[in-house]
């Protein structure tokens, strides 16, 4: 694709996520919020050649480009909005985090080994790492069918993050001085 085909499907992808912001607004508009917990997250972002690909990971076959766990795929929107708090999170969460959210809205009592704590109370800065984790291919019965499947992970703790494809890659970044990610700092680490 040319710059102008890129720059169109970016702007396409933009449109596609104010469309969907205005709509839940008009959710939000029209529920009783006092009433209502209302929960909005998505499973994935979207790679706009960030790291030369586009999408989230295409193919069937564990030679075909695939998944990858760099933050425009990872960071996703969560919004719970339950009438009862007023908190935001600026910091990053897990999804483990969204069943104890729950739970405390519901005021079900947290069982003591449940992974994962209520974004209700706040959040200092995270000190518990975020864990990620995709296969390829990421289609999971090819994924069970080819021998050369491998899992593609990450760990992002504060300020780094180490992602790890079994027996093809390991990358570092600093994500303080590196936010999108494109300068691997793995030999010095």
């Amino acid at each position: 694709l040319n710059d102008a085909q890129c720059q169109y499907l970016t702007d396409a992808y933009d449109a596609s996520i104010r469309h969907v912001d205005q709509q839940i607004g008009r959710l939000f508009d029209a529920i009783n919020p006092e009433e209502t917990t209302t929960i909005v997250s998505s499973d994935h972002g979207e790679e706009l050649w960030e790291h030369g690909h586009f999408g989230h990971g295409q193919g069937s076959s564990a030679s075909s480009r695939s998944m990858t766990l760099y933050e425009e795929v990872l960071q996703v929107p969560l919004v719970v909005a339950d009438g009862a708090s007023d908190c935001v999170v600026d910091e990053p969460v897990s999804l483990l985090d969204l069943v104890p959210t729950v739970l405390d809205i519901a005021d079900v009592e947290l069982e003591p080994d449940l992974l994962g704590s209520s974004l209700r109370d706040g959040r200092e800065p995270y000190d518990t790492p975020v864990i990620a984790q995709a296969t390829i291919p990421p289609d999971p019965v090819v994924f069970a069918k080819e021998a050369d499947s491998t899992v593609l992970s990450s760990i992002k703790t504060d300020g780094g993050k180490y992602i790890h494809c079994e027996g093809r890659f390991e990358e570092f970044y600093d994500l303080n001085d590196d936010p999108g990610e494109q300068n691997d700092v793995l030999d010095d680490h």
